[in-house]
């Protein structure tokens, strides 16, 4: 489900989203026709569909343009500007597009009068107001052309070295005189960097990530100061996974503007991927305080402390989230998550059946719903939800998994066996199925089946303590002490606080009648537990199973 339909609840609308698959393709004028039936067919002006029709039929036309500008075709690509601004007036890009096709033309004047349409919408239009001065100065007004120069100096146009006065940091009127006369090369320095971002852009809404990193590295090189540039090429390649680039350019984007929020944001992303949540939680709480009505901010501040283990303040953040969007599904499921951890049961399945009726997709990119389900007791809503995942995504061998859980909770061995093995035939070494099909293999007391999935187990996960401790419970079930021995001392290597596996080991060393180190192994239970009911009860056994003194015993 897309962002729309997540925040307003809507119904899709086919020429729409026609329309956004012809426009990503470049097939501007198709496009064009999808998104003039969404807004002739929409009575609603209010509606989302409605305004984002008129916006991408705007932009189509104005993608047109573009193109006859770029070739000189200027008197096709002023007809295009035109018409786009019949559809949507308040697009100050188009009264800039329109300024520009005036310039090229040399009809100063009618410049003049768009350009300033453009920054009387948007008065940090850096380059509608350098436009606006080179056209000014084109006819003769060179105060008025200054004046806007020195403000887009003042909005962010990079000036380089020029000389400014020490105290109030005006630029001397020499400088501006002298940039005046250089603007028309500065602009276009300008104009190639926004080609190579604009390319980047289209070739990543394309899935053209390759192509993408290209054009922003271009992008890059012809403006190393430009801090947007650099935070599109950090997403890009965080999507391709190439972390630590990303790292480095969002860095370097913050070294240019510190307080850049969405770099910040990302930065966090980057933490993120790398497992360093502390880092990620750092860069999540800056960006907080420099907006914190972004609920993608609150909720990956959150993650980040779910992953760090702080659950109650995880579930502060998603709640925030929430409160500024309530049909925020993904924050949802992730304070479901936190209330399940806490032990609020009930709260959690309220807010998982929230937000899988929000979206229901955000199952397949979280991977928890099953499992909560599970966790909560209802066992029918778990198989319901996992059988639907297993059609939707029938190559990931947890879902199915998952799903011999929820069967074996309701008591289906014969199903749940069948789930297993299908998540063992797509990933041979899925420790979770392997074990499972192990327990099952002895509650059919088929203890040689359950010694074997649990050695593959072992195999696929050595470090995994409770899995050399449940294959040594079955050597022990078929009276082989030695093996059983050697796997929960194994357990005990990795594991030295397992108190269930160090007295497992203590019966099979009574069994090979060490009762000695038997006795040491209780001991040591005792020390880390006192309490531990199991190990009090083997302790007096063995008190009670030592041979007499010789005394006479006084009842």
């Amino acid at each position: 489900m897309s962002l729309l339909d997540k925040v307003f609840r809507t119904k899709k609308d086919d020429h729409y989203l026609k329309g956004m698959e012809l426009y990503t393709n470049c097939k501007y004028e198709e496009a064009i026709a999808e998104f003039e039936k969404v807004i002739s067919a929409t009575q609603d002006h209010q509606s989302p569909y409605y305004n984002l029709g008129v916006f991408y039929a705007a932009r189509a036309r104005a993608n047109i343009g573009l193109l006859h500008s770029q070739c000189g075709r200027y008197e096709e690509a002023l007809q295009e500007f035109k018409k786009a601004l019949e559809v949507n007036p308040e697009f100050p890009d188009l009264h800039y597009y329109l300024g520009i096709v005036y310039e090229n033309l040399g009809r100063f004047e009618e410049a003049v009068g768009a350009l300033k349409a453009a920054i009387e919408m948007n008065p940090e239009y850096v380059e509608a107001r350098c436009h606006l001065a080179i056209c000014l100065h084109e006819v003769g007004d060179r105060a008025a052309a200054k004046s806007e120069l020195r403000r887009a100096i003042d909005y962010g146009l990079e000036v380089g070295n020029l000389p400014s006065h020490p105290v109030s940091g005006r630029y001397h009127a020499q400088a501006i005189e002298s940039l005046l006369g250089n603007l028309k090369g500065v602009m276009e320095e300008r104009r190639v960097c926004h080609e190579h971002v604009d390319r980047g852009v289209e070739a990543y809404n394309r899935g053209d990530l390759e192509n993408a990193i290209s054009e922003f590295e271009n992008a890059k090189t012809s403006k190393p100061a430009w801090a947007d540039v650099r935070l599109k090429l950090a997403i890009v390649y965080l999507e391709k996974g190439q972390v630590d680039e990303a790292a480095a350019e969002l860095k370097a984007a913050l070294e240019i503007n510190p307080t850049y929020v969405d770099a910040i944001f990302y930065l966090g992303n980057a933490f993120m991927a790398r497992g360093q949540y502390a880092e990620a939680r750092e860069q999540f709480e800056k960006a907080r305080g420099l907006a914190s009505c972004y609920p993608d901010i609150h909720c990956c501040l959150g993650l980040a402390l779910f992953k760090m283990g702080l659950i109650e303040e995880a579930l502060v953040e998603f709640k925030e989230a929430l409160r500024i969007l309530p049909a925020y599904a993904r924050a949802r499921y992730y304070a479901a998550a936190c209330l399940y951890f806490l032990g609020r049961e009930a709260q959690a399945k309220q807010e998982i059946m929230g937000a899988l009726s929000i979206d229901y997709g955000v199952d397949k990119e979280m991977g928890l719903t099953g499992h909560l389900m599970l966790g909560v007791g209802d066992y029918d809503s778990a198989v319901r939800l996992l059988e639907r995942s297993t059609s939707e995504d029938p190559g990931n061998p947890s879902v199915y998994s998952t799903l011999g859980v929820a069967y074996l909770r309701k008591g289906d061995l014969d199903k749940a066996e069948v789930l297993f093995l299908k998540s063992v035939e797509i990933e041979p070494r899925h420790t979770e199925a392997l074990l499972h099909l192990g327990e099952i293999a002895k509650k059919r007391d088929d203890l040689g089946g359950a010694a074997a999935y649990f050695e593959q187990a072992k195999d696929a996960s050595p470090g995994f303590a409770d899995v050399r401790y449940r294959l040594g419970e079955t050597y022990l079930a078929q009276n082989e002490p030695e093996k059983a021995i050697s796997e929960f001392e194994g357990a005990l290597q990795i594991n030295a606080n397992f108190a269930e596996a160090r007295i497992a080991l203590s019966f099979a060393l009574r069994r090979l009648g060490r009762e000695a180190e038997a006795l040491k192994q209780i001991d040591e239970v005792l020390a880390i537990d006192p309490h531990n009911v199991v190990a009090l009860a083997e302790k007096k056994a063995f008190v009670l199973d030592k041979p007499s003194t010789g005394k006479q015993s006084v009842q």
